[in-house]
């Protein structure tokens, strides 16, 4: 995690995959590396999300100044999910009366398997 903090700190990382994007990301974390996270403005964080049912508003809260930096994307496994996501983050502009919200792009990521076992 120090390479990462340092990195970050001189501008060196441009794109983080965030896996845990929940509310307490944060603790989970040293705090040099959530503050190099939050404060390198030129790096670009996608969250990836599978499952929906556990989104929260304080979820969406903690990454509200990213999202106002328009440095946040979302990016999920399947495009039921991908649709899903899309009317949360609509609907998270709506509630707030927030605009940035609108610069969020939701994604699909579509696992390829070129080699499948047969049993």
């Amino acid at each position: 995690m120090n390479e990462f903090t340092t990195h970050a700190n001189q501008g060196k990382i441009d794109i983080v995959i965030h896996t845990s994007c929940d509310y307490n990301w944060r603790e989970r974390l040293p705090k040099l590396a959530v503050e190099a996270f939050v404060n390198n403005h030129n790096m670009h964080v996608i969250c990836v999300q599978h499952e929906l049912e556990n989104l929260s508003v304080r979820d969406r809260d903690v990454w509200k100044n990213v999202v106002d930096q328009k440095r946040f994307s979302l990016l999920t496994l399947g495009t039921h999910t991908s649709r899903e996501l899309s009317r949360h983050v609509m609907k998270w502009e709506y509630e707030t009366g927030d605009p940035a919200w609108r610069n969020v792009n939701v994604g699909t990521l579509v696992p390829v398997r070129d080699i499948y076992e047969i049993n």
